[in-house]
């Protein structure tokens, strides 16, 4: 079973290899919090220090004016002391008349002073998950709960971890300026052996097996006719939609039966391709613009370019430890890797060879992703940081507020913001300088991947609990429609369903 971000992974001890500590021999020794603890920080669930204090200085001062008033309530009776310690009484009305007056002024003057407290901390509440959705600093309004208090959608997708996470070719609703949650379509793959098509209200579309194993990443095509997934047998599956067997059931043969009722569970989807080549688990896959080429990552060490004949084109070695991720630029003339030994490497598609190296990481790095421009990089790792590098290999800022692993980063579709997961519970948005605008709390279970709506308006989470939700973010754009330029070494047409019934 390969490696999931609460074990070791598979052929890998917990440490890396002694090749990949020649890279970097700093690492992280300092014990790792529980997963669920809570958060502090720029987005905290709960209070945080500044917050603490202001509550104790509430209660002290609650205290302190008690017993002022206790002593006020003493003299306001009319009890002087005289230079010889005699006590005396005075009970005429005058004294009983302000004493009462003196006691309303304390109260009035208590109460304010809490409430001036009770506003200061709603001021300084930072949202964090479902019952807490407000923006960094926003004030609580009494009444009227905030439109991200709740998950748009929240529901069960797999029997235990969810691996991968990508939306399906928007719908055209989803490319006006409203739609529905629902119009949503996505396909998610996990860890009981199956990928599956879901939309955004929770209704499961197709669930696409075959599999032996866990199913660790699935992607479809830009154009959405076909969907590669890649898991622990060491292949990678290539699905398409066909029609099946046309006709009345009563007339069909008893296999044309079996294959319609096959088809109708998958969603019309079928396995008409299988690449095979990867000596261990493959990790990740990813599909160049065109569609016409996919990038393997997998724990032999390699990243692998096929073409749609099922062919291996290239085979990039140079990594020292397990290749966890991997992704092509925008102009398909570099595929980015990211691997156990710590490193981020940039290959160029013509050639194979390495151009650069990015180094920094202090433990394994789990995931990375590429901004649609293709001038920035982000990659997250168990050292419980996430990098965003610049294309030359410059770190343009470290991200550290995460309590425990980083388990996905995704650039927005417009390239100007950054979603991050972690088995700290939360999904956090940044700038590309590093300041946090947006935190949700994901329940008591890990969140280990994420990816984004079309319009940048929702991110959609899966967790360790085989749990998919819905965010809604405060952001609004319409999808990326620019054309990239691209290439191809190969020209092999796409895969065909022609011919088959």
């Amino acid at each position: 079973m390969n490696a999931s971000p609460n074990s070791n992974p598979p052929n890998a001890s917990t440490e890396p290899s002694s090749a990949s500590t020649n890279v970097n021999s700093a690492r992280d020794d300092e014990p790792r919090p529980q997963t669920g603890a809570s958060v502090t920080g720029n987005a905290g669930f709960f209070l945080t220090q500044t917050e603490r204090e202001i509550d104790e200085g509430e209660q002290k001062e609650g205290s302190d004016t008690e017993a002022n008033a206790a002593t006020n309530e003493e003299e306001n009776k009319g009890v002087h002391t005289d230079r010889n310690g005699t006590t005396e009484t005075d009970t005429s009305p005058e004294t009983k008349n302000a004493s009462k007056q003196q006691k309303q002024e304390l109260s009035v003057t208590t109460m304010e002073g809490k409430r001036s407290l009770k506003e200061k901390v709603s001021h300084l509440r930072v949202s964090m998950g479902p019952e807490k959705g407000r923006p960094v600093g926003s004030k609580e309004k009494e009444g009227k709960p905030h439109s991200m208090d709740r998950p748009l959608s929240q529901f069960t997708a797999h029997e235990r971890d969810v691996w991968s996470i990508h939306m399906l070719t928007a719908p055209q609703s989803v490319h006006s300026e409203q739609y529905e949650v629902k119009d949503l379509q996505f396909v998610t793959a996990g860890q009981d052996g199956t990928a599956r098509i879901y939309r955004g209200d929770g209704e499961c579309l197709a669930i696409l097996p075959d599999h032996e194993g866990p199913v660790f990443c699935v992607q479809p095509s830009p154009d959405g006719k076909i969907i590669a997934t890649a898991g622990y047998d060491n292949t990678i599956r290539l699905w398409l939609m066909v029609k099946g067997p046309i006709g009345k059931f009563e007339e069909l043969t008893r296999d044309q039966r079996r294959r319609r009722k096959m088809l109708e569970d998958q969603g019309y989807w079928e396995c008409l391709r299988i690449l095979e080549g990867h000596a261990n688990v493959v990790n990740m896959i990813s599909w160049n613009s065109s569609g016409t080429m996919i990038a393997s990552a997998a724990n032999d060490n390699s990243v692998r370019i096929w073409t749609l004949d099922g062919k291996c084109k290239m085979e990039l070695k140079g990594h020292s430890d397990d290749v966890r991720c991997c992704k092509f630029s925008p102009c398909d003339k570099y595929v980015i890797s990211g691997s156990w030994d710590r490193t981020v490497k940039i290959w160029r598609v013509l050639g194979g060879s390495c151009t650069n190296t990015f180094i920094g990481h202090r433990n394994y790095v789990w995931g990375l992703d590429v901004s649609s421009d293709g001038e920035y990089i982000a990659s997250c790792s168990w050292d419980e940081t996430c990098r965003i590098w610049l294309k030359s290999g410059k770190l343009l800022c470290s991200i550290e507020d995460h309590n425990d692993r980083v388990t996905s980063c995704k650039f927005s579709p417009k390239g100007d913001l950054l979603a991050t997961s972690s088995m700290d519970c939360t999904v956090k948005i940044w700038t590309l300088t590093g300041r946090c605008i947006r935190a949700f709390r994901c329940g008591d279970y890990g969140s280990q991947i994420l990816c984004w709506s079309p319009t940048g308006s929702e991110i959609l989470e899966g967790r360790v609990d085989g749990t998919v939700t819905i965010w809604s973010t405060p952001l609004s754009s319409k999808p990326i429609t620019k054309k990239q330029d691209s290439y191809d070494i190969t020209r092999t047409p796409a895969l065909s369903a022609s011919g088959v019934s």
